[in-house]
């Protein structure tokens, strides 16, 4: 069975060939009303599928010349549209005569369905198709409404045409400013912008290309690309292009590479340079953006040779460093080997000197108890002198013992719970006469202080005694000391004893808790000392997790004061026992 389509719109008329085609029918194609009567009246079809709305005849009118004809008004005509879409549509459309009025897009299974099953009655009776009353002519109602659709139906065409000429003129519009911004951009670019086409033919260049490569623009279009690519770079690029252009594989397609240009001049630099590829009708044009690199190889060279100079330098320098960390480390050495000796030998001679002082201290204790006969008063104001400097030099040998033990690490702490009270009254009391001989005034406050504090009683009173000492020693007469005691948290107990005496210079407070030091300003006859004491304070100090330290001005007093880290000792305080005083 042949059949014939009518559609202006060629993918209309080749989806329906497709369609029947495949269910084996013949088919025949036009453009219009027109061309389909010609075919009308030299061939013979079995069902004609029109579009409506078409150039030169539409299908209304090809409709109507088909059934005003008696050879061909037997032939099923069925309409087919996009544009005729309404019910008044196709009411028009079955009186001109039209079988079935079918609209776009429609399921093409079922309009396959209909086309099988009105070829089927066109071959059972091909005179019972169309009835003489469906034919419209001139003048009649039908004709009118037809016009009346068709005149609606050109101006939606004629609307639609302005706004797709409106929109076409928009997008041509922004078609030409993007073409402006690119040429703007393309002209203003720091880097150069080249375009090439598959022969390797420059077609386009902008101004910072000819400012990089020294060639102007017509000299550069036209010309191959080899004619700006070093001698040695040529067979390369020949052959990756080839290889682009025959498989699409590209080693550098949109990476940043490094390679050299070469300048009209003949001159070779170095170029950053990224390729990319597009492809407009089937032709292949890569564009290539360089950017001129001999100022920044030029840096980098610099820096290269800086970094070498630097390097060499740290490598001196950490040679000297090591030679020098060497040298500390045998001084080291040797100094621990000098402070073992030292103490080694300070040890030995506390004990040597111990033994013949005790001797001393017990005859002149044996004498001054005048077991051996009467002595006169002043030989007992004699043998007191002796026995006062004997226990004096005594007490110097046992500092230096403690001390001796602490930096071998052989003296522990021996922890107790104790008032503080009963910590510092004691010693105040056996002082007592001693403050009253030259009229100073000892105040004391505790009001912020804990009632208990857990430390080593003996060691405690030896820091005690030591800084009352001192500030008695360097308080004149008439003066004033006081002892304040506070708690202060995350550190502890914290106890201050100020004078009022001749205070301590700026430089010599960091040297005051060093071994053997004093002031220029107290070497005399009435004060004198070894300073010892206080380096045997700060060891005890440290010893009980606090420090040490001096708020001083000369002239007005100094102020001691000392902490001891109590939280620290008193993680098993349950076993720790109470002292006994």
């Amino acid at each position: 069975m042949k059949i014939l389509v009518v559609d202006d719109k060629t993918e209309n008329l080749l989806l329906l060939e497709l369609w029947l085609k495949k269910s084996g029918y013949e088919v025949v194609s036009t453009a219009n009303g027109a061309e389909a009567l010609e075919k009308l009246h030299t061939e013979e079809f079995s069902l004609i599928i029109s579009d409506i709305l078409m150039p030169v005849m539409d299908g209304f009118q090809l409709c109507k010349k088909v059934n005003s004809d008696d050879k061909l008004n037997s032939i099923p005509f069925i309409f087919y549209t996009a544009s005729y879409t309404d019910k008044q549509d196709e009411e028009l459309a079955l009186k001109s005569g039209a079988a079935r009025f079918i609209r776009k897009p429609t399921d093409m299974f079922e309009f396959m369905a209909i086309i099988e099953d009105l070829c089927n009655d066109c071959n059972t009776s091909r005179s019972n198709t169309k009835p003489d009353n469906q034919i419209f002519e001139d003048g009649d109602g039908n004709y009118k409404l037809y016009n009346e659709i068709l005149v609606k139906k050109l101006e939606d065409k004629m609307l639609l045409l302005e706004k797709e000429i409106s929109e076409h003129k928009r997008t041509e519009k922004m078609l030409k400013e993007s073409e402006a911004k690119y040429r703007q951009v393309h002209a203003t670019s720091f880097d150069g912008i080249i375009i090439a086409d598959d022969k390797s033919k420059i077609i386009e260049v902008n101004r910072r290309t000819e400012q990089i490569f020294g060639f102007d623009t017509g000299e550069m279009v036209g010309s191959g690309l080899v004619s700006i690519i070093p001698e040695h770079f040529r067979k390369g690029h020949c052959e990756g292009m080839k290889r682009f252009l025959e498989t699409g594989e590209s080693k550098i397609q949109g990476k940043i590479i490094e390679l050299e240009g070469l300048h009209k001049s003949g001159k070779v630099f170095p170029i950053e340079l990224t390729v990319n590829s597009f492809t407009i009708n089937d032709k292949v044009y890569s564009t290539g953006t360089v950017r001129d690199i001999t100022e920044r190889k030029r840096i980098e060279t610099e820096l290269a040779g800086e970094r070498n100079i630097l390097e060499e330098t740290v490598d001196a320098r950490t040679r000297e460093l090591r030679l020098s960390m060497q040298k500390l480390q045998d001084a080291n050495l040797l100094l621990e080997q000098a402070n073992h000796a030292k103490n080694k030998f300070l040890e030995s001679m506390s004990h040597e000197l111990r033994t013949p002082l005790n001797a001393i201290l017990g005859f002149t204790d044996m004498l001054y108890g005048q077991y051996f006969g009467k002595l006169n008063d002043k030989q007992l104001d004699y043998i007191k002198e002796v026995d006062s400097s004997g226990k004096h030099l005594l007490g110097l040998i046992n500092n230096l013992l403690s001390i001796v033990k602490i930096d071998a690490g052989k003296m522990e702490l021996e922890l107790q719970k104790c008032p503080l009270s009963e910590l510092i009254n004691p010693i105040v009391a056996m002082m007592k006469s001693q403050f009253t001989r030259k009229e100073i005034t000892v105040k004391m406050a505790m009001d912020s202080a804990p009632d208990v504090v857990v430390v080593d009683v003996h060691k405690y009173k030896q820091i005690m005694y030591t800084l009352l000492s001192n500030a008695l020693k360097y308080t004149s007469e008439g003066g004033c000391v006081s002892i304040t005691c506070t708690e202060e948290r995350d550190i502890g107990l914290r106890v201050e004893i100020s004078d009022t005496g001749t205070g301590i210079k700026e430089d010599e407070k960091l040297d005051l808790f060093s071994g053997f030091y004093q002031a220029d300003w107290v070497h005399n006859g009435q004060l004198g000392g070894t300073g010892v004491g206080l380096t045997l304070a700060r060891r005890l100090v440290e010893l009980h997790g606090g420090e040490i330290g001096v708020d001083s001005e000369v002239g007005k007093g100094s102020t001691f004061w000392f902490t001891f880290a109590s939280q620290s000792v008193m993680k098993d305080r349950d076993k720790i026992p109470v002292c006994s005083t």
